[in-house]
């Protein structure tokens, strides 16, 4: 770590508590999953614990000023003390580019809010004048469109690294992580479609949500679920057609499979010990349907499974409505 050069005695000791605290297993965890202020003062106070010096637990006010200063340094959206991050993504719950969204925005425990969208009138979407889709992100009244580009930039604002999201260090990486997002927006996201609107039943099972989320008045809501239901049902059949489908369930076991077999590979994350974007991806992808049929199709995949428990207890929601 490049660490700020500081010529005081406060500034030593908070190198030092720092690099004692990373060396430590709690330390590395702690510091990759938050990367603040916070996270540093806790480490220093265990480390000053461990070491029963004075000396030491003197110091933890000293790594707490120094660990802001090089969160913000390291941060490019949090350039200004007085405006803190304010994040707010429009979305439809069941929706699997949101959900791949909000899978970032959890594993990297980035607050954010939620404004769920009536996928018939979009009348929440009123400000977005050339872009009426799901999901828009606004962060500090800059919009974002699109789960790739508001993951794109997120990373980019917030740096990788801080976060850990897998071995993105490398070219090769980064290529192969990258071909797992393309695989999962061209293929899988149709495959999960066409399964969780297979039947009429299970199409009005999918927009049950409507009547839980939003703040939709009681014709909004029976509009939505029945034509919603309808018309993603006609879609589901036209992507069959399309894209040369086998039977739903076959396909989407297909998919499963390839998703463990190459994208996991025998590791226990696609991108090793650490989830990579890939692997959030997929979660994502994956979580929107949650609590349907087409979920417990995917789960009856072993592999994928336990993978999935693994990266769901990494990605705790920071949802903050």
């Amino acid at each position: 770590l490049a660490l700020p050069h500081f010529h005081t005695r406060a500034g030593e000791m908070f190198r030092q508590v720092f690099a004692r605290a990373l060396r430590s297993p709690a330390g590395g965890s702690l510091w990759r999953r938050a990367g603040s202020a916070n996270a540093v003062r806790a480490l220093a106070s265990t480390s000053a614990k461990q070491a029963g010096s004075r000396r030491w637990r003197w110091a933890i006010g000293a790594a707490t000023m120094g660990a802001t200063t090089f969160a913000l340094a390291s941060s490019p959206l949090a350039i200004s003390m007085e405006k803190p991050v304010d994040i707010v993504l429009y979305q439809y719950e069941v929706c699997p580019f949101c959900c791949k969204v909000k899978a970032f925005l959890n594993y990297c425990n980035i607050p954010y809010r939620v404004v769920e969208v009536n996928p018939l009138m979009k009348k929440e979407l009123a400000f977005s004048k050339d872009y009426r889709k799901v999901p828009v992100l606004i962060i500090n009244g800059k919009q974002l469109n699109g789960s790739d580009e508001i993951i794109n930039e997120l990373t980019k604002e917030f740096g990788v690294d801080q976060f850990t999201v897998g071995p993105l260090l490398t070219k090769e990486a980064n290529e192969d992580a990258n071909k797992w997002r393309e695989w999962v927006n061209e293929r899988f996201v149709r495959v999960i479609t066409v399964n969780i609107y297979r039947t009429m039943k299970e199409a009005y099972a999918a927009f049950d949500y409507i009547t839980v989320n939003g703040n939709f008045n009681f014709f909004e809501k029976h509009a939505a679920i029945h034509a919603g239901a309808i018309l993603m049902y006609a879609i589901a059949k036209r992507y069959n057609k399309k894209f040369n489908f086998a039977e739903e369930r076959q396909e989407l076991k297909q998919n499963c499979d390839k998703w463990a077999e190459e994208g996991l590979d025998g590791k226990k994350f696609h991108g090793g010990q650490t989830p990579s974007l890939a692997d959030l991806s997929v979660y994502g992808v994956i979580s929107a349907v949650e609590g349907l049929d087409t979920f417990d199709e995917i789960m009856k995949n072993e592999v994928v499974k336990v993978w999935y428990n693994n990266v769901k207890s990494l990605a705790k929601s920071a949802r903050l409505d």
